[in-house]
């Protein structure tokens, strides 16, 4: 479930630059670097510039390759002040549900699995007999 969220920049307190998932234009939402020139635990708002909120471009194109830093350059900063949140990705909103998250897992841990999908249900709903009979045969087979 970990996977399915990234974080949408806000100050860059919260967001490791190396590790966390936050470049929206990344199919995995992270950086390629394996090395961290500025520290493992260096935070996103580490590489903005100290007199304003803005990219410190030279430090950027430092640290890392050329396709990260320009997608990280192309990413705007928020100037309202507004602090870095968890999104889910799977999601319009970004607001995470209960079912979008049993979608989503099971998507990726039972959409594999050849399953037949039974109509059987659907079937006993369908005939033409009384509804008492059709509710008591449903109950019997469900053991109620």
């Amino acid at each position: 479930m970990k996977s399915g969220f990234r974080w949408v920049l806000g100050d860059g307190n919260l967001i490791n630059i190396y590790d966390d998932p936050w470049l929206r234009e990344k199919e995995n939402f992270k950086v390629d670097n394996s090395v961290h020139p500025e520290g493992a635990n260096a935070k996103v708002c580490d590489f903005f510039r100290h007199d304003r909120k803005a990219w410190d471009e030279d430090k950027i194109r430092r640290s890392f390759n050329d396709g990260d830093a320009s997608v990280i350059l192309t990413t705007r900063i928020p100037q309202n002040g507004s602090k870095d949140r968890l999104a889910w990705v799977h999601s319009h909103n970004g607001q995470y549900s209960v079912k979008m998250g049993y979608q989503y897992w099971h998507s990726n841990h039972l959409g594999n699995i050849n399953v037949k999908k039974s109509d059987g249900w659907g079937k006993l709903w369908r005939l033409s007999i009384p509804h008492k009979i059709k509710v008591y045969l449903w109950r019997f087979c469900r053991n109620c």
